[in-house]
């Protein structure tokens, strides 16, 4: 599994966690496997397949992300958009900051 830059394990975040409110949209992306393009605080652009969300016991939130070359874990604090690809999803583009 890779990690982008935003979610190296050394790096200390001062943002805080993801809202319950916008939590409910990721729960929602990996309940359906939506396919999504995120945006991340550093400037990338991610687009694949939501799989899981998960913890890493230390307080820290990824979103797990199978890209067409790699499967990717994403920092929830660093996404900023969150934009669903799937046809006939609901969700559209949501705003995390």
């Amino acid at each position: 599994m890779t990690t982008s830059p935003a979610t190296e394990r050394d790096t200390v975040s001062e943002t805080p966690a993801v809202s319950p409110d916008l939590y409910d949209y990721v729960e929602i992306a990996c309940l359906h496997r939506h396919d999504v393009r995120i945006r991340t605080t550093d400037g990338q652009s991610l687009t694949g397949t939501v799989l899981d969300a998960r913890s890493d016991g230390l307080g820290n939130e990824f979103l797990v992300l199978r890209a067409p070359d790699r499967t990717l874990l994403v920092r929830l604090n660093a996404v900023t958009t969150m934009e669903t690809l799937t046809d006939g999803a609901r969700a559209g583009e949501v705003r995390f900051r």
